[in-house]
């Protein structure tokens, strides 16, 4: 019997000898995952021998394989199949042997959250009844519960709380995200089987009803992938069903998450209107650009006459409007003014919507009436080379200038007559420091008058010095 196929990723090879099942039933080795369960639980009351707890173990994993539950994650183990599988996971080479001997890779994931595990393990028990033909041990398949948590000692955050004066332990797995991978081809062959095993197609899981009449299982994975569907709106969405694609893909969003080989969609059944929001897009739409609109504006006092048209958006700054403006005039931005028809002035800091501007209104940007729009002087690499040899003597100015001020400073807070006294002869210090100034001072205006830099270099000269000191 063939089961729902997928394309192959990995380089397995089925076995042939017998079925996946059949092997994982009867001829996988579980030797050492024996000892090691035996080890990990030997400070603790087990009332379960462990080799019945390896053999419930091997009918979860069958239970897996039968409902080409891989990836998925539709079934949880109890307790101590947990454990065992947990162990069996970090002996990566007897894992590693096993998933290449029956041709699959049976994913790992035990961060499930907590609400969930309840609603899969009820699958779970369900599906193992009817695939069996028995229900499972109570002691071996108990929920995850008190007593279960305390003797297998599972990886969660354990709170305690009291119950008329009872300590009661509730755990609460982390959550998390399975690492999925991808579904491989699975084809049964007759053989005999040491547990019987019914041979007839089993119904997905989806499909199986609770104990009470007329109530469908609502398994929360099938909703969100239904969720995720129903937003994407992909041309491969089913609608009387659901495709089972692995986590990862369904993280990444967007057509990647289906791929050209991918099988259709199981025929489990769409689950009933999801009582919560739709959980948002894997991806965020592409936001509209902003309304674009015309402004006809009059320019006055500026060396570019007539009425100019520009193209803005709603969401532009008037700073930004003047700047453009400026930009085209060659002028300082500082200099102008905008003003709408009926004379207001917005602030400069404003949105044109902000400040009422439409589309097609008449705006008017004038320069500024007390001073005259200086244009731009084109820059030139000679401008350039006389800034940065002005920088250098302003700086040697400043340098002097401060030395200067410095020293006069300490000499005019002494208090003390016979300290201040004791600094008169140092009038030749004084008279050195202001000599420098007055040289670098010389030196900016030679510089300046030398290369014809009047009208460009706005060098600050100061207009006060302090005079040679005569006497305290």
């Amino acid at each position: 019997m063939s089961l729902n196929k997928r394309r192959r990723t990995d380089s397995f090879e089925p076995i042939t000898h017998a079925s996946p099942k059949d092997y994982v039933l009867n001829d996988l080795d579980l030797s050492l995952l024996h000892t090691a369960y035996t080890q990990h639980t030997a400070s603790q009351n087990l009332t379960v021998a462990v080799a019945d707890i390896l053999t419930e173990y091997r009918r979860f994993l069958v239970l897996k394989i039968h409902h080409n539950d891989l990836d998925i994650g539709l079934f949880s183990p109890s307790p101590f199949i947990d454990k065992a599988w947990q162990l069996h996971v970090l002996s990566t080479d007897a894992y590693w042997d096993m998933c290449e001997k029956i041709g699959m890779r049976i994913s790992y994931d035990p961060l499930v959250r907590w609400e969930e595990r309840q609603d899969m393990m009820k699958i779970t028990r369900q599906c193992y009844q009817k695939l069996f033909g028995e229900a499972a041990r109570e002691d071996i398949w108990a929920a995850w519960t008190q007593s279960a948590n305390a003797v297998m000692n599972v990886d969660a955050r354990v709170k305690t709380e009291r119950v008329d004066g009872v300590a009661e332990v509730k755990v609460e797995p982390s959550e998390g995200e399975s690492d999925p991978m991808d579904l491989i081809d699975l084809t049964e062959e007759e053989g005999g089987d040491a547990v019987p095993i019914k041979e007839e197609v089993v119904e997905p899981v989806a499909a199986i009803e609770w104990e009470e009449p007329n109530t469908a299982i609502e398994d929360p994975h099938f909703q969100r992938v239904q969720a995720w569907l129903q937003e994407q709106r992909h041309p491969r969405e089913i609608s009387n069903g659901m495709a089972i694609i692995s986590g990862q893909n369904l993280q990444e969003g967007g057509p990647s998450a289906w791929r050209d080989s991918a099988p259709s969609a199981l025929p489990y059944p769409a689950p009933p209107a999801l009582a919560h929001p739709a959980h948002p897009m894997p991806y965020a739409p592409p936001r509209p650009a902003p309304a674009q609109i015309k402004l006809h504006i009059t320019l006055e006092n500026l060396p570019e006459k007539g009425p100019i048209v520009i193209d803005a958006h709603k969401t532009h700054l008037i700073r930004q409007l003047i700047e453009l403006v400026a930009k085209r005039s060659k002028v300082e931005h500082k200099h102008l003014q905008l003003a709408k028809s009926n004379g207001v002035t917005p602030s400069f800091g404003s949105t044109l919507e902000a400040a009422g501007i439409r589309d097609g209104d008449k705006l008017v940007i004038r320069g500024n009436k007390h001073k005259k729009p200086v244009p731009k002087p084109a820059s030139t690499p000679s401008d350039n080379r006389h800034k940065f040899e002005l920088d250098k003597l302003v700086r040697a100015f400043q340098k002097a200038l401060s030395a200067q001020r410095t020293y006069m400073t300490a000499i005019q807070q002494q208090d003390n007559r016979s300290v201040r006294g004791s600094l008169m002869g140092k009038d030749m210090e004084f008279t050195s420091l202001y000599n420098a100034m007055r040289q670098s001072d010389e030196a900016m205006r030679n510089y300046v008058r030398t290369n014809g830099l009047e009208g460009k270099a706005h060098v600050w000269f100061p207009r006060q010095f302090y005079p040679p000191r005569q006497s305290l």
